[in-house]
């Protein structure tokens, strides 16, 4: 970077002694206001605009004006954003030279700048008709076509420009970027290559070339050209945004993280870098991360939408539904038309179980786009975890209507149906999302579960052997066939199933609880002790843990009465009911229910 810098201050130098001395010559010879002009050229291709005008002031006195002159001036002001006086001078230039073809591009140019639309198009035209094959004038135009997304109209001018003049780099290069922004990805990756093969170290075309491969979900192209343009200019943030993108659609995240890593280090304070790390992050999985990223751009810019939206979703995933909603609330008070939002809005009030509210965004959604139809799906959602039942099976049936492979509807639907004794209609939703997608191992695991509660164990365990053999440690499936085995009465293969599991995974407490109540309900059914033991033993070591869980100490309590132990068991449920006064209908379920198993359902009364 320092030698870098020096180069550019000796390069300064060496312009301005040659200014110097170009002035000096210009005295001598009597020709002081060509030096001047130029000078000012030197000077705005610098940035230093102030003396820039200083110069062609002095250039403008020292001489009879000519367009040129007057015009440069004109650029001048134009680059300090004084349009006004750039317009003037412009049109100054004109009037001295009525055939000055630059005078009237440059006018147009400004006047578009000021949003004074018809007057530019109307200087353009002049230009043009001057003269037809001044390709410049055409690029001058297309890009202020494009600036007001007129993009066709701007393409036909790009492409004008591109035939009087092949060989003009800009014209193709400006071509293929309104190609890519009309989403004509291939056409600009055609122009990008035309671009190149003209300016080989036109590090702008690798960058839109890797931008429409991406598009395109070439993700290996995308990588290579944007390393091209970086290799060239290092600077530009953008396109380390495209390489770590390219390394997301390739499965690569840590690579993606890297590369967001080493744009940090080019420019720290880059809105757009954050908020592109922040959705890779949680794209991975990574919330804690991605709300670290977003408290970073939110820094930079306290207000953008983009930034909130996305904070808003971290959090729910982080569970802060809370913080999450509040976020929601703000992008959408800038953006209050925002269909996505409002329907997102309600979903965090889902997960916040406010469901009168979750459905009162959805009624929005609804009234606002007819042809949202994953309103009906949220709307089902609502009702059924609002506890009506009558209302959610109405809109699943509704979302199924409109959108007959929507798998998710068919599998809550048959929840519902199953819960409420409809045994042949959750058959009939399952079957469907089951011939759907029968790759999807959880849907088959449904289609299970919908079978055994129907009591059709035999075709429920068909189905749990088709996941097994797919996927031998799907825990679920596994755990699924157990408590249908023992439906059946099968309680040696049942037996044979959880000792497997406990000795793959001796570590998973939810395995060690299934498999202690399921030895349990073994133990009941062949009333053979040795099972109530071997959960016991299970229960204990889980208990280790967590001392003060409920559901290991009611277990516990129940096998030991099992195995004879009375006073243990009354002692438990006494501690429990003493320990736990916020829990004591939970407890008393558990109690009522062992109670009931040890077939002495009146020492209920003495607990109470």
């Amino acid at each position: 970077m320092k030698k870098i810098l020096k180069d550019i201050r000796e390069k300064i130098n060496n312009i301005n002694k040659f200014i110097e001395e170009y002035t000096s010559l210009g005295k001598s010879l009597s020709l002081p206001a060509k030096a001047y002009m130029n000078w000012g050229i030197y000077l705005a291709k610098l940035g230093d605009l102030d003396r820039a005008i200083e110069k062609f002031e002095i250039s403008n006195q020292m001489s009879s004006k000519t367009s040129d002159v007057v015009a440069n001036l004109g650029i001048a002001f134009a680059k300090k954003g004084m349009y006004e006086e750039a317009i003037l001078k412009f049109k100054e230039s004109i009037r001295m030279d009525s055939r000055y073809v630059k005078g009237y591009t440059l006018l147009a140019a400004a006047l578009a700048e000021q949003g004074r639309d018809e007057e530019a198009w109307q200087y353009y035209e002049s230009a043009t008709k001057l003269a037809k094959h001044n390709y410049e004038t055409y690029i001058s135009w297309g890009i202020s076509l494009a600036k007001r997304c007129r993009r066709e109209e701007a393409e036909d001018k790009f492409r004008t420009a591109y035939l009087i003049n092949s060989s003009c780099a800009q014209a193709v290069f400006l071509w293929g970027v309104v190609c890519s922004e009309l989403h004509r990805y291939d056409e600009a990756v055609e122009k990008f290559d035309a671009t190149l093969s003209l300016e080989p170290e036109n590090y702008e075309a690798f960058y839109y070339k890797a931008l429409s491969l991406l598009k395109m979900n070439k993700f290996k192209e995308a990588e290579e050209n944007a390393k091209r343009s970086i290799n060239i200019h290092p600077q530009k943030i953008e396109t380390y945004i495209i390489l770590a993108k390219s390394y997301v659609g390739m499965g690569e995240t840590e690579k993606a993280l890297s590369c967001f890593e080493t744009a940090e280090k080019v420019e720290t304070d880059n809105l757009a870098l954050y908020l592109s790390w922040a959705e890779c992050l949680y794209n991975a999985g990574m919330y804690a991360d991605t709300i670290d990223k977003l408290k970073i751009a939110e820094k930079l810019s306290p207000d953008d939408v983009t930034m909130e939206y996305y904070m808003a979703l971290a959090l729910s995933k982080a569970c802060d539904v809370v913080d999450a909603i509040k976020y929601m609330k703000k992008a959408l008070k800038k953006h209050p038309k925002d269909l996505t939002m409002i329907a997102d809005l309600g979903k965090l009030f889902l997960q916040s179980k406010d469901y009168d509210k979750a459905i009162r965004c959805f009624d929005a959604v609804r009234k606002k786009s007819r042809t949202s139809t994953q309103v009906f799906y949220n709307y089902a959602t609502a009702y059924r975890l609002k506890g009506n039942l009558d209302k959610a099976l109405e809109y699943y049936n509704k979302m199924i209507d409109y959108n007959p492979e929507h798998i998710q509807s068919y599998v809550d639907a048959a929840m519902i149906y199953s819960y409420m004794g409809n045994n042949k209609e959750a058959i009939r939703k399952m079957r469907k999302a089951y011939q759907l997608n029968k790759d999807d191992l959880s849907v088959v695991l449904d289609y299970a579960k919908t079978l055994m509660r129907a009591g059709e164990f035999v075709d429920g365990i068909e189905k749990l052997d088709y996941i097994l053999s797919k996927d031998p440690e799907f825990i679920p499936a596994n755990l699924c066939k157990i408590e249908s085995l023992v439906e059946l009465g099968r309680y040696k293969e049942a037996d044979e199933v959880l000792k497997g599991l406990s000795e793959k995974y001796p570590e998973v407490r939810d395995v060690r609880l299934f498999s202690a109540v399921s030895l349990i309900e073994i133990g009941d059914r062949l009333k053979d002790n040795s099972f109530y033991t071997r959960a016991v033993e299970e229960l204990e070591f889980l208990l280790r843990d967590e001392p003060d869980n409920i559901d290991y100490s009611s277990n516990i309590a129940y096998a030991r009465a099992r195995l004879g132990d009375m006073d243990y068991f009354e002692s438990t449920f006494r501690r429990l009911l003493e320990e736990n006064p916020d829990k004591k209908e939970i407890i008393y379920k558990y109690l009522k229910l062992a109670l009931e198993k040890l077939d002495i359902p009146d020492r209920f009364d003495t607990f109470i």
